[in-house]
């Protein structure tokens, strides 16, 4: 089975991402199922840094970028 090296991986928006949220939550992601495993355990915080991390314009404000309740 085909896995990348380390150079590509390190290039990847993916792992940027990763790093970004390493330093801006205080945790430690190191794959992919890091990752996911923290997107789905704290789905709020993920949403969030998908909208800072990425830029992401919207118009109005939000209390919440998800609802716990759904």
């Amino acid at each position: 089975m085909w896995s990348p090296k380390e150079d590509f991986l390190k290039s990847s928006n993916m792992y940027h991402f990763m790093q970004w949220v390493n330093n801006n939550y205080n945790i430690n992601l190191n794959t992919y199922q890091d990752l996911w495993n923290w997107s789905t355990i704290e789905t709020e915080d993920f949403w969030v840094s998908i909208l800072k991390f990425y830029n992401l314009q919207y118009s109005g404000k939000f209390k919440e970028v998800i609802s716990k309740s759904d």
